[in-house]
């Protein structure tokens, strides 16, 4: 069957009611890194207070029928421990100004 290529200002104007009424799907329709943003916090606890590897953490999240990659909830993890060292690192930097700015 060929493809219709002439089609009706009744048929637009129906197309128009029809897209309107759809439903919104972006919150339904979450992408990996919307999800590990949202479950950013329990993941970091889990890792960092209880325990968890990436790796058991990816398994429980695959029981929810939420398949994310190892590498990614790694990343959180890892952020998270750079940029606490990070606020040490850069207290420790700017005593060390202090110092060297009452000494002149």
């Amino acid at each position: 069957m060929a493809a219709k290529n002439q089609y009706s200002q009744e048929q637009v104007e129906l197309a128009k009611v029809a897209l309107t009424e759809l439903p919104d799907l972006s919150k339904e329709r979450l992408s990996s890194k919307e999800v590990l943003d949202e479950l950013k916090g329990q993941i970091i606890s889990l890792a960092t207070q209880k325990g968890y590897t990436a790796k058991d953490i990816k398994s429980a999240l695959e029981s929810c029928e939420i398949v994310v990659s190892e590498r990614a909830i790694n990343e959180i993890i890892k952020n998270t421990s750079t940029i606490k060292s990070g606020k040490k690192r850069n207290s420790h930097i700017k005593d060390k100004n202090k110092t060297e700015s009452s000494q002149v």
